[in-house]
Order: C-alpha cells, then structure tokens, then sequence
C-alpha cells in the first residue's frame, strides 16, 4: 500500500509584537481528522503534527526533511501550514529573479526580530526539492512522489491574513522588519552565489486567497481550510484538483465572499490529476454557476473562445455537485464577458431556494458558438461514412470531405486513422482507435484556437504598457537579445549547452503605474501547451507613494498597518521606480534561463511562446494541455475567475535549425 507523509503545521500562540491566532490549531484538527477518517483505506498514514511552540523555524525545516522526504516515488507527501503570513526583504542575490525585492513568508514560533528568520518562498521550494529527489540519508529518488501544499496564510501576496467583518475576529498578519537577510541563511545554505537557482519542483501548490486579498480566520478555524475540508468531504476524495478548486472556491466564498482561494500547479503538474493521485481523468467541461448581484453568471467567457456577439444559442445544463451531478436547470447564455458571461436561468426549482442552500452549481456545456474549426476528411468511402455518422460536433469541429476550405487539420482513414497537420505538412497521430483520434483532435484543434486567442475589443490597450524581449544563452554564459514576434535561431555547439538552447523571457514596463500579471505559455510541437513558471506580478504604484495598489487594495487594515509601523522604508524599496531604465522596468518572466532542445531525430522545429496580459489574475492552468496520445477530453477547464476586459496576447514564434 502506497503511503501518506503528512506535516501538519498550525500555530495560534504567536509571541509579542505578534497577535495571537484563533483557528490554526482548528485547521490542523480538521485536515488530520479528514486524512485518517477518509484516507486509511487508501494510504499507509504517516501524520506529524507541530503546534505553537513545537513549529519553531528549526523544528518546521528540520522535520519536513526528516519526515516528509522518507515518502518513495509512490508516496504522497502534503504539508500544511496555518498561521501568520509576511512579506521580507529578500538576500541580494535573489533581486535579479524578482524585481519585488522580497520573500513571501511563513512567521513560525519564533520568528522574531534579532531571532529566527521567517520561513521564506524560496526555502519553501528549496524544502520541497529535498524531498523530491532525496531521502533522509541522502540516497537519490529516481522518481519525486506526489507533493500537494497547502497554505492557509497569505504567503504570495499582501502578506496579510485578517478580516474585516465581525465574523471574523482575528487578524492573521505580520508586519516586516527591515533586517537584511543573507543568501546562506535561506534552507541552511541551499543556495550558491555563484548560481542562483530557485527549483520548480513538481507540486500542487494550495494557499488561501489571492494576493490582493486578505483571508478570515475564526475561534473555528479558517475560511480557507473550512471551505477545503468541505469540499473534500463532499466528494468522498473521487475528484479532480481542477475539480476540487471550484467546489473549494465556491465553499469559501459561501463563508467569506471577498476570499479567493488559488490552485497553482508548478513545473507542469497537471491540474486534472485526482487528489493525491497521480492518474490523471478524462472529464467533460464544467464551470461555476454562480448568482451575485441580481444576476446569474457562468466562469466561462470571451477568453475561452467565445465569440462576442453569438448569433445562435449557447445552451448550458445546469449540475449539482454532488457525485450524480444531477441536473437541476438549463440556461441560456445571455451577455458575453472576458472570463464570465451573463446566464437566463430556467432552474427547476425556486431561484430563493439558492440564498439559503449550501448547494454549489456548475455549468455543462450542451452547445456553444465558437467559431467552427474544419477538418478535411477524406480515405476509404464506407469508412468515412461511418466516422461521420459517429462524430459529435458539440465542440464546434466540423468535418468536412471539401477542399475548398482552408484547415489546419486533415483526417485520413483507411483501416486506421492518419491526422495531418496542413501546415507542417505531416503526419502527427496514427491509431486505430477512434476515441483516440477523436482526442487527437480535439487536443490538436485547441492547441490552433489557443495559438490564434486575442482580445478582439479595440479599447483594450494594455499591451501598450509593456514590449517583450527574448535572451539566448549559449554554452559560455554569453547573452544575446532578440527583438520583435518571430524569431529563427541556428543551433549549434557554440550556442547549446548539454544540446539545449537557453532561453530567458523578459519584459520591460513602460507604465510602471498599473499592475500586470503575465502568463507566458510555451506551446510545443507535440501541441501540449504548459504554463513553465504560472503568473509573474508586476505591482504598479499609481500614485506614486512608494505603496503598492495591490497593497493599498487590500483593504483599511493594510494602511493603517503601515502607518502604524516603523518599517515603512521597507516597504518602500520594492517600488517600481528603482528598476527604471531607458527600455522601462526590467521583469524576468521566468526566474531562471530553460533550455529548448530538439526533438530526437529532427533538424527543425517550430515552437511558440504564448504571453497573456491582464489587469487581474487569472487561473491560467485553463489552457494546459498534455500532447497528443495524452487523452483529456477537454482542456480549457475550469473557468477563471472574473477578469475586466483588460487583457492583450502576444506571440512569439521560435523557427530553430540545427546547423
């Protein structure tokens, strides 16, 4: 039997100038009892718990090597931690990956000025590198087990955890001090001078609400860890993450509606992957259904491939979640936005019924107007028939036996089912399956509607704000820049190294005033499309204060916080003016250089990189997809949360040649 190693980390008596917490030691007690009363049958359980003066820097560090990295390739490892969150002043070494200047942390027991340090982001991922590749005494993994962390603090943001109402009575916030931490004293000399390198290590990454936000904490425990335990009772553990993160926002939001909680899936883990698992499901799309502000909505909009103005219906069933997902409704889709629409409902049931039921809605769709993407089909006529006959164009793929049609895609069937792409000009899927070409192309022909997704709203000029550049390095260290949308590199000794080409993403900020998240995808020639390092956040200073907007929006506590500190100056050091030079504010897209190699016998390649540009976040793991004869059904699911229709893309097409 497989098994579990769980650290469990919760910490309510925090010492002066701290205030004490409520719920974290709550936290723990939910996720321990829900861990041996659901998943005894599944796992071999190994649970460590450290509460209040047990969770000091050392004991966290020191026991998540020791316990957590016993976990085999077949094992799960989950930590959580609940407590106070921070924001500090990084060691200078780290400036060049982040323009921000800080760490996002974790206050411990005794985290204190002129003491222990903070736990830190980047000794968080250093942490999770040693369990993945290493045990206790040393021996190397061939494999990493499933690592799954989940954080109720606010580690990723405005470093606060608190609450504004009367139901929430605690504040989970630390202020920063401004001591200046050195390199070696991160994860106990991790990391070299001489090579900084913060490892993405495959992991699911759980924390408790976005980084504009603050989150509640409770004398019952938080908002965050509440809603999570619910929704993993809910389903019984049969569920997907992706699945798991809509029923999970949809729990905490029915107990703190302004809290966002946020699934990140690092170093290309999928989000369709089982909880704790690492099969991965074939599931349908589904999104939140949700009502708010007299009108009912669905996550699912104009950045999906919605068109603007339909001209036909878009037909949505509408589910409870509840493992029959048993249909309560239809609706009709009324008003299109970037990443929610306007829904007319016709629920089987008394719309007052929804402000006193804990039941969560999503939204199948039955028909939608996307534009139709052909596929010439053509081979044996009797065998053509009978795939048409079966075919289901509910994805708006039309085949067609025309060649008057331009298309991206040809199927030829005779005794087995050859998929061509018209513009590389071969073959790229053989089999005899058909539910496995019929995933062929799907994935195929969502890889083409991703490559070819832009904001069609002439208002939106946000990608004025910004110009991208791209840095090459080759086998010596030695950085070239390219410039513009299309670039062709000749590969060569001189410029591989281990026979990869190195790559660098970054952008320069001409209006360093407003806020940005970038998500940089790189699409594959295999037509997998991942998202390599999730969003980078550049956070504007509007005003000019030397405060963020993201730290100004997050609500009255955060300013008086600062004016009630000290420490102002350090909050000021981040500030976006400090990086200004002649191209704008310097912000690397990818924390570290990523070689691109060549596929195994190949002479060329064309591959792309996908930049998304919004004014709010966005669930960016929407798009990942694994290549072809990975079978998913659908890969644009779930739904992002609301994003203003601010948003640009660009795309930067790579033609490498081997020389």
């Amino acid at each position: 039997m497989k098994s579990l190693y769980a650290l469990l980390v919760g910490i309510n008596d925090y010492q002066s100038p701290f205030e004490k917490l409520q719920g974290c030691k709550k936290d723990v007690k939910k996720i321990s009892d829900y861990i041996h009363s659901s998943l005894g049958d599944q796992f071999s359980l190994n649970v460590k718990t450290l509460l209040d003066k047990q969770a000091t820097y050392d004991n966290v560090i020191t026991t998540f090597e020791s316990h957590l990295g016993k976990a085999d390739p077949e094992d799960v490892v989950w930590f959580h931690f609940s407590g106070h969150g921070s924001e500090e002043l990084s060691a200078p070494e780290f400036h060049v990956t982040d323009t921000t200047k800080k760490d996002q942390t974790m206050l411990c027991y005794d985290s204190l000025p002129n003491k222990a340090y903070n736990l830190a982001d980047k000794e968080l991922a250093a942490l999770i590198h040693m369990v993945a590749t290493s045990f206790p005494n040393g021996e190397k993994k061939d494999k990493s087990p499933h690592i799954l962390i989940s954080l109720d603090c606010c580690h990723s943001g405005s470093g606060t955890r608190s609450a504004n109402t009367a139901q929430f009575s605690g504040i989970r916030s630390a202020q920063s001090f401004p001591r200046k931490r050195p390199l070696s004293s991160n994860a106990k000399g991790f990391y070299n001078a001489k090579a900084i390198s913060i490892p993405m290590t495959p992991h699911i990454n759980i924390s408790a609400c976005r980084r504009n936000e603050v989150a509640g904490d409770t004398n019952t425990g938080g908002a965050f860890t509440s809603g999570f335990v619910k929704a993993l009772k809910e389903s019984k553990s049969d569920i997907t993450y992706a699945d798991l993160y809509l029923r999970t926002r949809a729990a905490v939001k029915k107990i703190r509606s302004l809290q966002n909680p946020k699934f990140s899936f690092l170093a290309e883990m999928s989000p369709y992957l089982h909880f704790l698992s690492k099969i991965e499901s074939n599931q349908s799309a589904e999104y939140p259904v949700y009502f708010s502000s007299a009108k009912w909505r669905i996550k699912y909009g104009a950045i999906h491939g919605l068109v603007k103005k339909p001209n036909e219906k878009i037909e949505i069933d509408i589910l409870k979640t509840n493992r029959a997902k048993t249909k309560v409704g239809s609706a009709e889709v009324l008003e299109i936005g970037a990443q929610e629409s306007l829904l007319e409902i016709n629920m089987a049931f008394e719309i007052r019924s929804w402000f006193s039921s804990t039941t969560l809605y999503i939204g199948a769709i039955k028909s939608l107007q996307v534009e139709k993407e052909h596929v010439t089909i053509s081979g044996n006529e009797a065998e053509v028939t009978q795939f048409l006959n079966n075919w289901s164009s509910i994805e708006n793929i039309e085949l067609t036996e025309s060649n008057d049609l331009k298309t991206n895609l040809s199927l030829e069937i005779n005794d087995t089912f050859c998929l061509y792409d018209e513009n590389r000009k071969e073959q790229i899927f053989v089999t005899s399956n058909q539910e496995e070409i019929g995933t062929a192309i799907h994935q195929a022909t969502q890889w083409y509607r991703f490559l070819d997704l832009h904001n069609p709203d002439p208002l939106s000029n946000i990608s004025d704000g910004f110009t991208i550049e791209l840095v090459f390095q080759n086998a010596t260290k030695t950085s070239v820049e390219y410039h513009g949308n299309a670039q062709v590199i000749q590969v060569s000794s001189k410029n591989e190294k281990n026979e990869k080409l190195g790559i660098q993403p970054k952008v320069y900020i001409k209006n360093g005033r407003r806020d940005y998240f970038f998500y940089l995808f790189y699409m594959d020639e295999d037509y997998s499309v991942t998202c390599p390092e999730e969003e980078t956040l550049f956070r504007g200073d509007f005003d000019g204060d030397g405060v963020t907007d993201m730290d100004e929006k997050s609500g009255n506590h955060a300013t008086d916080h600062r004016a009630a500190n000290s420490f102002n100056e350090a909050e000021r050091i981040s500030t976006p003016d400090d990086f200004k030079h002649e191209k704008g504010i310097e912000q690397a897209l990818w924390k570290d250089v990523k070689g691109i190699a060549l596929s195994e016998g190949k002479s060329s390649s064309t591959t792309y990189l996908k930049l998304i540009v919004t004014s709010q976040e966005l669930d960016y793991f929407q798009f990942i997809q694994g290549g072809l004869g990975i079978h998913r059904s659908d890969s644009t699911k779930p739904a992002s949360t609301f994003m203003a229709d601010d948003w640009s893309t660009l795309m930067i097409e790579l033609n490498v040649n081997k020389e």
